[in-house]
């Protein structure tokens, strides 16, 4: 299985129950995903992922 990753900076607000899918490092925020979607808009990120 290949595993992608979503990397952002900044301070995100995770929703609750899913903090323990990012790690921090180097400065970054950074989520291990299998697929999905990411939308951007008005400074805002939401991801919709395996």
């Amino acid at each position: 299985m290949v595993e992608d990753e979503v990397r952002f900076k900044g301070n995100p607000t995770i929703a609750k129950g899913y903090a323990n899918k990012f790690i921090q490092k180097d400065g970054k925020w950074i989520m291990q995903i299998n697929g999905g979607t990411l939308e951007c808009c008005d400074n805002r990120v939401i991801v919709l992922a395996d």
